[in-house]
């Protein structure tokens, strides 16, 4: 496989790992196993509060996806900020929020799978084709401060038949994914260029950045 995964001083990467969040806590409003596991790795103490936005703002309404997802993520987090939180919790919240997309042939914006059928249809779309992961993540603390951004990792595809595409599936493994898979599942992946944990479900790097940035002001 290629793969390219970019890299952030190293020095000041490493300096974010186990971070002291000086007061402050984290809180994670996202269902995804993935997310929560990437902050356990980091040594970054967290809770969990899942956002009840329904995420079903209207992609016509955006510039582009990449708009779209960033604004998805914006709108989980407030959620969790301004319902899921009392006044006093509000104080000394860090609320992360994120929402991942993918994006292939023109026209085609993949998120979740309604159902099998249509997670089959979407790694036939992407079945020995490029295409681009975008992962919009918004961090809401202090009076509703918002700090958002989108990163984009480039994926490519070896070339799917029927039977793989069809007994994946039947396995389960896409229906919680954007795009229908699994980053992780690598023996459909020819290449991939940019952070292979935006992919994952979140581009722990720059969060880690963003995070240490608050901390310390």
């Amino acid at each position: 496989h290629d793969i390219t995964i970019s890299r952030y001083d190293h020095d000041t990467i490493m300096s974010c790992f186990n971070l002291n969040l000086q007061g402050w806590r984290l809180i994670l409003a996202s269902k995804s196993p993935r997310r929560a596991d990437l902050l356990r790795e980091a040594g970054i103490k967290f809770e969990v509060r899942h956002s009840q936005f329904e995420e079903d703002l209207p992609k016509n309404s955006f510039r582009g996806p990449v708009e779209y997802v960033e604004s998805t993520a914006v709108a989980k987090g407030l959620d969790v900020f301004n319902t899921g939180l009392g006044d006093e919790e509000r104080a000394n919240a860090i609320v992360l929020a994120a929402d991942t997309i993918v994006e292939g042939r023109p026209g085609d914006v993949w998120e979740k799978p309604k159902d099998e059928q249509e997670a089959a249809a979407m790694l036939k779309s992407l079945s020995n084709r490029s295409h681009d992961v975008h992962t919009g993540v918004a961090i809401v603390y202090s009076d509703r401060v918002i700090r958002s951004f989108v990163v984009t990792t480039s994926v490519k595809f070896i070339e799917l038949d029927d039977l793989t595409i069809s007994e994946y599936v039947r396995g389960g493994s896409p229906m919680d994914k954007a795009g229908g898979y699994g980053v992780q599942d690598m023996f459909m992946v020819e290449s991939i260029h940019g952070d292979y944990f935006n992919v994952v479900g979140m581009p722990i790097s720059r969060v880690l950045l963003e995070l240490r940035d608050i901390v310390r002001k």
